[in-house]
């Protein structure tokens, strides 16, 4: 249910990426029938930041947002994209 105006959400199940011709990414997310419910393009940046962002939430959700923090707290600056950074 979207909380701000209280419609059903589908949820997507699924991700299909398509590189473009310009560099940037085309990203679908579907559902489990294969329908696409939401298309992004993101620029080939976010797509190698994707990694790491799906790590971090992952043991965010583990195992807490301190213990996501603590790892980010230790990654060396010069190895993270500006942008990565909180």
């Amino acid at each position: 249910m979207d909380h701000c105006n209280n419609t059903p959400m589908l949820v997507a199940t699924g991700f299909d990426f398509q590189p473009l011709p310009d560099g940037n990414v085309l990203i679908e997310f579907q559902t489990d029938d294969g329908t696409t419910i939401n298309k992004q393009i993101a620029t080939a940046d976010v797509v190698r930041r994707m990694p790491l962002v799906a790590a971090l939430l992952d043991v965010a959700m583990r195992m807490g947002p301190e213990a996501a923090a603590t790892i980010m707290d230790q990654l060396n600056d010069k190895h993270l994209p500006e942008r990565t950074r909180p």
